[in-house]
């Protein structure tokens, strides 16, 4: 026999193809506090703050390259509401970076613990 199981039962209402409810939602909100905040800039500058009010909101709502299942204005949540000590992004490169700077450090401690076995 056969056994099947269920990894993920999760389905987001959808808005569009790209677009979930849940995103369509906040960018909504998002813009109707862009456009309250409107009269504070500078009046020929209206249509550009829009505009990039837009685009910054798109970047929040698009999918993280990091936390597969999640849009970037959630990892960065993450990111700021977590300890420091347990969560951080691992990149290809900061893993590269962390062994080479441990290497180098294990080295360093090696070699101060023989030149204190030679003073003594």
């Amino acid at each position: 026999m056969a056994s099947t199981t269920v990894t993920n039962i999760e389905s987001k209402t959808q808005a569009t193809k790209y677009l979930s409810f849940k995103s369509l939602m906040l960018f909504i909100f998002y813009m109707l506090i862009c456009y309250m905040f409107m009269d504070f800039v500078y009046e020929p500058l209206h249509i550009p703050y829009l505009l990039f009010s837009g685009v910054c909101c798109m970047f929040m709502l698009m999918p993280s390259a990091y936390n597969v299942g999640r849009n970037n204005i959630e990892s960065i949540i993450i990111l700021l509401s977590s300890d420091k000590q347990v969560y951080r992004f691992a990149t290809k490169q900061s893993i590269e970076w962390e062994e080479e700077t441990d290497a180098k450090l294990f080295k360093r401690k090696a070699k101060s613990g023989k030149e204190k076995k030679k003073k003594k």
